[in-house]
């Protein structure tokens, strides 16, 4: 009977380990009250398990972009190319920039006591405008909407370009696990924009037209110069240049 006690725990203890190397780590999501506390794992560190984790994720679109590629002997699809082709899951630019921007100003309301002493009295200015209650797109406040336009506002200021590339390769990734599990289609998508495009976002400087000008930036010529183009026209036709009238004449030599 011991005898048979001592075999029935060695099978137990085979089975338990089994079961220990079968689990899915990638699988485990840490609360979110915890968050903060995490490594900060760079998404421009080489050496984060996340960030090798999303360099060799390809997301499912490509796999079958690639195997309808083989398919067809490589033949190319007519047509403009989308902007972002790749992505599994078509979410609109200012979807993602909502929950990124969002997720920043959460945390900047927090933090921004932390950087107050370090920072210029305009740029204390930008921060408690930014944090105040007008400060996120709604209805009756200067944005409506997470649009170009209020894109273009914040990162046009300096303070908010370093102190939001600071928060995303500290605390992006951390952040969007309270979204998304890692190594899904979601992750590859809001990350993937977050890291090639929102984080190197430069303003794009409003193109007025051309009618809208004042008088002041859209100068006529003045008259010295319209008398100058009538000089040499007379001349260039071979008149006299008393067939110039006297009255120009006179304007010119003042």
């Amino acid at each position: 009977m011991k005898h048979e006690n001592n075999d029935d725990k060695e099978t137990q203890d085979s089975i338990n380990q089994q079961q220990d190397q079968n689990v899915d780590y990638k699988s485990i999501i840490i609360p979110d009250n915890v968050w903060v506390a995490w490594p900060n794992y760079s998404s421009m560190d080489p050496n984060s398990n996340l960030f090798a984790l999303n360099q060799n994720y390809i997301p499912s679109s490509e796999k079958e972009s690639q195997a309808a590629a083989g398919s067809q002997g490589g033949k190319k699809k007519r047509g403009r190319r989308p902007l972002r082709p790749f992505d599994p899951i078509k979410k609109k630019t200012e979807e993602k920039d909502k929950y990124w921007l969002r997720s920043f100003r959460s945390y900047m309301k927090f933090n921004y006591p932390n950087i107050e002493s370090t920072l210029t009295d305009e740029e204390k200015d930008f921060w408690l405008d930014h944090l105040g209650g007008n400060g996120k797109p709604d209805k009756g406040n200067r944005f409506l909407s997470y649009g170009k336009k209020y894109k273009d506002y914040l990162f046009s200021h300096q303070t908010f370009v370093e102190q939001f590339q600071s928060w995303f390769s500290n605390y992006g990734q951390c952040e969007l696990v309270k979204k998304c599990k890692p190594e899904t289609d979601l992750w590859f998508v809001y990350y993937d924009y977050a890291s090639k495009e929102l984080y190197n976002y430069t303003p794009q400087k409003e193109k007025i037209p051309e009618q809208q000008l004042s008088e002041v930036e859209n100068i006529e010529k003045t008259q010295e110069q319209i008398l100058e183009e009538m000089m040499r026209f007379y001349m260039s036709m071979g008149w006299a240049y008393a067939n110039f009238p006297l009255e120009n004449q006179n304007k010119k030599m003042l």
